[in-house]
């Protein structure tokens, strides 16, 4: 049995399958460009990132024939969210935290919030 371990990060989704006891089998990754529409906006493509997700969990899972996975672990970026349509389209691309959209509101936030329950 072996476990699978993906990771979707800012600028690339790397993917490694580890043994039971730790010995790594295969891993493999694919690099992304970060989208910059205009000043102040930043994104990934959504369809983009997917697609070398796939890739890679391919790639991995192609060199794990004789110790099939059995078990799945995904870590990605806390802010990273995709719009997707009740039949799994990808609606839109993912906006990073360094975007400056919606900081119209952060004020308002850390007014009604708090700054300690906001900023933790």
């Amino acid at each position: 049995m072996s476990w699978l371990g993906i990771d979707l990060g800012t600028s690339v989704c790397k993917a490694a399958a580890f043994t039971a006891d730790g010995r790594l089998i295969a891993s493999a990754s694919r690099e992304y460009s970060t989208l910059r529409p205009a000043p102040g906006l930043s994104e990934l493509d959504s369809g983009e990132v997917w697609r070398k997700t796939r890739e890679i969990i391919a790639e991995v899972a192609a060199k794990t024939g004789c110790d099939p996975i059995r078990a799945l672990c995904v870590s990605s970026m806390g802010e990273a969210v995709v719009p997707v349509s009740k039949d799994r389209r990808l609606l839109a691309n993912s906006i990073l935290s360094s975007d400056i959209r919606g900081a119209e509101y952060a004020d308002a936030l850390r007014r009604d919030v708090g700054e300690e329950r906001l900023c933790g």
